[in-house]
C-alpha cells in the first residue's frame, strides 16, 4: 500500500475505530496496564504469539469493523393487523403486543430502525473517511472492505517470510509446482504484489534463462490458459513467461481474480 494511504488509514484507525474495541478487550488492556511500563510492551508481544489471545481479538475486531464500516439491513416492517371492529381497535392500541408470534410490534419495529439507521450512518461516514479522496494514492474501493479488515491480523513478519520464499521460488526455478506446493493453504495475493513492486524484474519481465512454458510444467499432465480456460497440448509452442504469469496460468481469470484480487487488479495485466 501507499505509505500516504497507510498514514491516512492509521488516523481513521486510531480516532474512529479501535475505540469501538476498547470494551471488548477491556480484560487484555487491565492485565497489560498492571505490569511496569517498560515491561509492557514485551508483555504485550507475549499476550499476542497466544493463539487463544489472537483469537479472541481477532473475532472482537471483525464485530468492530462490521459495526462501524458496513451498513446494516433495516428489518421488515410489521404487517396490519387484519379485520377491522372492536377487536381491531383493540389490538391497534396494545402496542406492546405483536400481530404473529415471532414478529415485532410496531413500536418495536420504529425503536430496532432508528437505532439501525444511526449506525449506518455513523458506518457511512467512517467508510467515507477511509475512501477520501487524494492525489497521494488510489482511493480503497468497496471490493477493498475484507481486505482492510483482515490487515489487522496481517504481521509484518510473517508478510515478509512470505515474501522471501515466493522470491526464493522465482528466482530458483520458478516451477508451477513448487508455487502450488507452497501456495496451498495459504493467502499470499498481498504477498505476491508486494514481490511484484519489489521486485518487478523476477516477477512481472521474462527472465534471460527462462524456459518455455511447457519445459517448465512437463510435470503437469496438461496445461490450461487461464484467460480462456482452453487446455492446450502439452507439447504446444509457446513462448516464455514472467513467473507471475507462468504460476497463475493454470487458474482460470474468474478463479484467479478472487483467489488474487489484488495481483488481478494491480499487475498481472502488465506481466509478461
Amino acid at each position: 500500500m501507499s505509505p500516504d494511504f497507510a498514514d491516512h488509514f492509521e488516523k481513521v484507525l486510531i480516532n474512529d475505530l479501535l475505540p469501538g474495541l476498547v470494551p471488548m478487550v477491556r480484560g487484555y488492556l487491565l492485565q497489560i496496564e498492571n505490569q511496569p511500563e517498560a515491561e509492557r510492551r514485551e508483555f504485550l508481544k507475549t499476550m499476542a504469539e497466544d493463539r487463544k489471545n489472537r483469537t479472541a481479538i481477532w473475532e472482537s475486531w471483525q464485530g468492530v469493523w462490521k459495526d462501524l464500516t458496513e451498513k446494516k439491513p433495516l428489518p421488515k416492517k410489521p404487517e396490519p393487523v387484519s379485520g377491522s371492529g372492536i377487536l381491531k381497535r383493540l389490538t391497534d392500541k396494545v402496542t406492546n403486543k405483536p400481530a404473529k408470534r415471532g414478529e415485532m410490534t410496531i413500536q418495536q419495529w420504529q425503536e430496532k430502525t432508528g437505532t439501525i439507521k444511526k449506525s449506518n450512518a455513523i458506518a457511512a461516514e467512517n467508510w467515507g473517511k477511509i475512501t477520501q479522496e487524494s492525489d497521494l494514492y488510489q482511493t480503497p474501493e468497496d471490493q477493498d472492505r475484507k481486505f482492510l479488515m483482515d490487515l489487522f491480523a496481517r504481521s509484518p513478519g510473517d508478510l515478509e517470510s512470505q515474501i522471501t520464499a515466493l522470491h526464493q521460488i522465482a528466482t530458483q526455478g520458478g516451477t508451477s509446482k513448487a508455487f502450488d506446493s507452497y501456495t496451498s493453504g495459504r493467502n499470499v495475493d498481498l504477498a505476491m504484489l508486494a514481490a511484484c513492486y519489489r521486485y518487478p524484474g523476477v516477477f512481472l519481465k521474462i527472465s534471460a534463462q527462462a524456459k518455455p512454458a511447457q519445459e517448465v510444467n512437463a510435470d503437469m499432465d496438461k496445461d490450461v490458459d487461464a484467460d480462456n480456460g482452453e487446455n492446450k497440448p502439452q507439447d504446444a509452442v509457446e513462448k516464455p513467461r514472467s513467473f507471475l504469469k507462468n504460476a497463475l496460468r493454470g487458474i482460470k481469470s474468474d478463479a484467479r481474480k478472487s483467489l488474487y484480487p489484488l495481483v488481478s487488479r494491480f499487475v498481472y495485466d502488465n506481466a509478461e
